[in-house]
């Protein structure tokens, strides 16, 4: 995550300084040094196993539950958070604003080439009794009601799902876009928070492109629009196969065809700010790292977070979060948890706690 960390990711406390006199002020220093360490670099699970043991109390418990995710017969904790308080005052740790161009640039071409990407509710399935009304009284309509209070949405746009293979919230390229949920969720509510707050953050005009392409579609994606709108540049022999090169250039050629003058001009000036930022691994760890920091406000539970990003998170397939050990293995393997657990330790989210 080191290229978004400039980009409004919450930064490192200061370490501690220690003070003169007594062991009491040096074994303090220590553990602000190890809570200040964690957050640098979230590998370190030596620190944040001292954390969890010796830390200020909001630290202490915020790393007791990251550290619950891996203990087994752990249950469900919401801790007291001023969430309101956290989302007005403290967006920067939701949002990268180094990101805004790019961001932008997804944004106009969604808005002017829906055609070419979205799926209509009846080829997926969905019907209109599908969706969760606003005054609907289930477990699912009441976190929806409560969900989109919090995220500043008006009436979100959220369908129910009873297929029992749907592990966790689902982007939609709907119009507007929408969301899958499965009524299994309701089961766990601290689940089923997190996982409403993260699709609906995802399933917004500049975001739902990333959220729901897969990752080769994505990556195919940011290519052709900056082979149709970008700087030209000399071919490079990258080692693509000619048969992603022509799904490329085909997908240029219809946005070309597809977005209005006006449209390409703002896309060609966005594109210029964006530069090097406009990179699909960029963008989609940044993406996805903004939506779990909300799934994290929205269910207030640490241990819930990092549960539901090891079930998701491709790159931590098949690890089983059993012990410690197999924590830090997936704070090795998975930036996006990394990330997450680096925010939940922050000042912001610290200090909007309450004991």
């Amino acid at each position: 995550l080191a290229r978004c960390d400039a980009r409004g990711l919450a930064p490192a406390p200061a370490p501690g300084v220690m003070a003169e006199g007594g062991a009491d002020h040096a074994a303090g220093a220590r553990d602000a040094q190890a809570l200040a360490s964690f957050v640098a670099d979230p590998r370190r699970m030596d620190a944040l196993l001292r954390t969890a043991s010796a830390g200020v109390p909001k630290a202490r418990l915020v790393a007791q539950r990251i550290l619950a995710a891996a203990e087994p017969d752990a249950r469900e904790r919401s801790l007291s958070l001023a969430s309101v308080h956290l989302l007005t005052a403290s967006l920067e740790f939701f949002r990268h604003p180094g990101l805004a161009d790019a961001l932008m640039v997804l944004r106009r071409v969604w808005e002017n080439a829906i055609p070419l990407f979205k799926t209509p509710t009846k080829e997926l399935g969905i019907l209109g009794t599908d969706r969760v009304g606003p005054h609907d009284g289930s477990a699912l309509g009441k976190a929806v009601q409560s969900v989109g209070k919090l995220l500043s949405l008006g009436e979100p746009i959220v369908y129910q799902s009873r297929d029992r293979g749907l592990r966790g919230a689902q982007v939609l390229r709907t119009v507007p876009p929408s969301i899958l949920a499965p009524e299994t969720l309701a089961k766990s509510p601290a689940a089923l928070h997190f996982e409403l707050a993260r699709a609906l953050e995802l399933a917004t005009p500049e975001r739902v492109l990333v959220a729901s392409l897969s990752v080769p579609e994505g990556r195919n994606l940011f290519a052709a629009i900056s082979a149709a709108f970008g700087p030209a540049e000399p071919p490079v022999a990258d080692g693509r196969s000619a048969a992603r090169n022509r799904d490329i250039a085909t997908l240029a050629a219809d946005l070309w065809r597809t977005l209005p003058p006006l449209a390409q001009k703002s896309v060609r000036e966005l594109l210029g700010n964006a530069g090097p930022s406009f990179d699909y691994d960029t963008v989609a760890l940044a993406v996805s790292s903004g939506a779990a920091r909300l799934g994290l406000v929205a269910c207030a539970d640490p241990r819930c977070a990092v549960l539901r990003i090891a079930a998701s998170d491709p790159l931590l397939a098949g690890l089983e979060l059993r012990g410690h050990d197999a924590l830090a293995e997936a704070l090795e393997r998975a930036p996006l948890l990394r990330d997450l657990a680096r925010f939940a330790l922050s000042d912001g989210f610290l200090d909007a706690l309450s004991l």
